[in-house]
């Protein structure tokens, strides 16, 4: 009887064990499958500047002021072969929304659905909240680059003029010929199921007029942002969900895959806008669950001291989810805005940032970053490309044989054609030879195929073959052929602007090429290496008013304890059951005639903080070493306005570590010249530990900033 008892325990047993084990030796094998991730690089811009905010002037002025700053940035990016570009948060409108609702809504725009595909560039709509959007998108369509910008977006009901204020009387075009903007594709596009915001109801008209709502002020904005692609196409709108005293906006209350666009380099990027940083929605959760490794972020930072400043808060945030932030901030040192660049993910790479209050010219960071994409998705993409590119292969082939008499119909059905330039002409004559076209046509195929190598080859040349509508397309092609000669694509000038509102680029001389030399707009200007500025872009900041305003945490319920002058000594400070240690040592006593008290504390938090005076709350697990001008008095640590570059230092830090229960933990080493400490220094590999490999000369304060989220009030 026991002996058949044991028998039934053990057959029990292998029931139990033997799927589990098979699920397991699945799962291996599924990994086993599953294609290596693969490297991508590509270039990306930073920028920093003070928009202009003068109200006397209006609010198109406004619009317009920084519409040209954001401008002749991203031209100068685009002679520097820059992919993406990204512009600060209020660097559209100013953080001057105006004195009520009324001023504010001259302000805001009105954005597409990225569902709807939209390239506002081309559309024959006319509005009065439209026209910033649309010269946005011809910039991007111009300067072939995706552009990340932010801006007021308008949610109102709109309406179209009656039918009788339309004259089709003379329109050959058919309804049939355009899809209805209600038709059941675009539900299934959207999210939300519903219709495109914008529905054009007559093809015909040379213009079509949009209506608002008859009450003024019967609407809502977001704060957005918005990723127009290199064909000029609405391809993210993200509306932020944590807001900062900003009550002309409501919270956007999307899900966090809003935030998510591909680009044609392969690289899946996620948005944020500023305070949404301190939280996991949306670029942390779309980090750790999409795995997404690249954040393009539009900021209005405030500083913070002793762990908060634009350039921990950055460096921490990459470094502590291994991601690419490319960030843009406001200047504006009085207001406590400052700090922009791009920060590497992989540990290994220096990052390239500006954190000056005497810089009050516009900047342009520029510098390239490799990421990798999960193999599964690369595979996914590359499948993609090639089989787009197999059904372009024809469709470019037909464009060329059709007769005029076809091409001139097909004209005819498109709309706003006479704005759509050529933006491709450079690939055209750099591949299509007189020589490629004497041969057979399975030789021209292949030519033709062999362009389409990239998923940007592929997408340019889609718009080439449906929107770019052949009229100057083809007849360039058609004299490049007829005249048997090769142009090159040196000869070949920039098109001009697309849109009418769109002021002509102004021409910058280029004179370095390198991503890690950088051109001066301004000779007279000093400048460090990772910026550049134009002396003639509009700017509302006082170049003599530099004193920068920092927000000052109350650290005095912190846990806390001085580190006295030792030699390779190791401190523990505690709050509550959350602790953390520091390893130390001094090279000599802190020196400095004017602070003779000076010294470092060890600090230890868990629980909540309140932001914004108390408004906003939140769980953070802090372990951090700060200077302090009494080393008594935790009030006086990091008890700065300005940068201390005089004040010297003997002590060393060795290490931190805490006992964290959040794998969210963002690490920084900030200097008393209000500089990060080189990247090469000191490492955090692993959670909760930070690890210095050098010698860090006059530290300010390092700290492993830890966020709770399922514990914010």
């Amino acid at each position: 009887m026991a002996h058949h008892q044991k028998c039934s325990r053990i057959v029990t047993f292998l029931l139990l064990i033997i799927p589990v084990m098979a699920a397991a030796i699945r799962g291996q094998n599924e990994r086993d499958r599953r294609a290596p991730a693969t490297v991508v690089s590509y270039r990306a811009a930073a920028t920093q500047y003070s928009p202009f905010s003068h109200w006397q002037s209006g609010p198109q002025a406004i619009l317009e002021a920084n519409f040209n700053t954001m401008q002749q940035l991203a031209q100068n990016a685009s002679l520097q072969g820059v992919d993406m570009i990204v512009f600060p948060e209020y660097g559209l409108t100013g953080t001057d929304l105006g004195q009520n609702k009324t001023l504010f809504k001259g302000l805001c725009q009105m954005v597409p659905h990225p569902a709807d595909a939209s390239v506002p560039c081309i559309e024959d709509i006319h509005a009065e909240h439209y026209w910033m959007v649309q010269s946005l998108s011809c910039l991007a369509l111009q300067l072939d680059m995706y552009i990340v910008v932010d801006l007021a977006e308008i949610d109102l009901p709109v309406k179209f003029s009656k039918e009788e204020d339309f004259d089709d009387s003379n329109s050959e075009v058919s309804e049939a010929a355009f899809p209805s903007p209600c038709d059941e594709r675009d539900k299934i596009a959207s999210p939300d199921g519903l219709c495109s915001d914008f529905q054009i109801e007559n093809f015909g008209s040379s213009e079509s007029i949009l209506h608002e709502a008859d009450a003024e002020e019967d609407f809502i904005a977001y704060n957005s942002q918005v990723v127009f692609d290199r064909t000029g196409a609405v391809v993210a709108r993200y509306r932020k969900k944590h807001l900062f005293f900003e009550p002309e906006f409501e919270y956007g209350n999307e899900e966090d895959s809003t935030a998510l666009f591909t680009t044609d380099f392969g690289v899946t990027f996620t948005l944020q806008v500023c305070f949404d940083i301190m939280y996991a929605s949306p670029a942390v959760s779309n980090v750790v669950r999409a795995g997404v490794r690249d954040v393009a972020m539009s900021t209005a930072w405030i500083d913070e001291l002793p762990f908060l400043t634009a350039p921990q808060i950055f460096r921490g945030f990459s470094r502590g989810l291994s991601s690419n932030l490319i960030v843009s901030n406001l200047f504006n040192p009085n207001a406590g805005y400052m700090g922009s660049g791009i920060f590497h993910g992989d540990h290994n790479t220096s990052d390239v940032y500006t954190y000056d209050s005497n810089m009050n010219k516009p900047v342009l960071i520029v510098d390239d970053l490799t990421t990798e994409v999960d193999g599964d998705s690369w595979m996914n993409f590359k499948e993609k490309q090639e089989f787009l590119a197999a059904k372009l292969v024809n469709k470019i082939m037909e464009s060329f044989t059709e007769p005029e008499s076809v091409i001139e119909e097909y004209v005819k059905l498109q709309s706003k054609q006479d704005k759509l330039q050529n933006n491709l002409i450079a690939d055209v004559t750099g591949f299509f030879q007189d020589a490629h076209f004497h041969r057979n046509e399975a030789y021209t195929r292949k030519i033709v195929g062999a362009m389409l190598s990239s998923m940007r080859q592929v997408s340019e040349w889609e718009r080439f073959i449906n929107k770019q509508m052949c009229s100057e397309m083809c007849k360039k092609v058609k004299f490049l052929l007829e005249e048997g000669k090769s142009s090159g694509a040196d000869n070949v000038t920039h098109p001009p602007m697309l849109y009418e509102k769109v002021s002509e680029l102004k021409h910058v001389e280029q004179t370095k090429t390198s991503h890690t030399n950088y051109q001066s707009f301004d000779s007279d200007i000093k400048f460090t290496d990772n910026s550049t500025y134009d002396n003639n872009l509009t700017s509302s900041y006082d170049e003599n008013e530099n004193q920068q305003f920092i927000i000052h945490e109350n650290i005095s319920f912190y846990a806390h304890r001085s580190l006295l002058f030792a030699q390779n000594a190791s401190v523990v400070c505690c709050h509550a059951s959350f602790c953390c240690q520091v390893s130390y040592t001094f090279l000599d006593d802190v020196t400095n005639t004017t602070v003779s008290n000076a010294g470092y504390m060890l600090l230890a938090y868990n629980g909540t903080v309140g932001k914004g005076d108390g408004t906003y709350w939140m769980w953070t697990q802090v372990c951090g070493v700060v200077f302090c001008i009494n080393k008594d008095d935790v009030n006086s640590c990091a008890a700065f306005d300005k940068p201390m570059p005089d004040l010297k230092s003997g002590f060393r830090l060795r290490n931190i570590t805490g006992n964290f229960q959040t794998s969210v933990i963002f690490p920084s080493v900030f200097d008393l010249n209000f500089q990060l400490a080189d990247y090469t220094l000191w490492s955090s590999v692993k959670p909760g530990q930070l690890l210095v490999q050098g010698e860090i000369n006059n530290l300010l304060t390092a700290v492993l900033f830890g966020r709770k989220y399922s514990l914010d009030p």
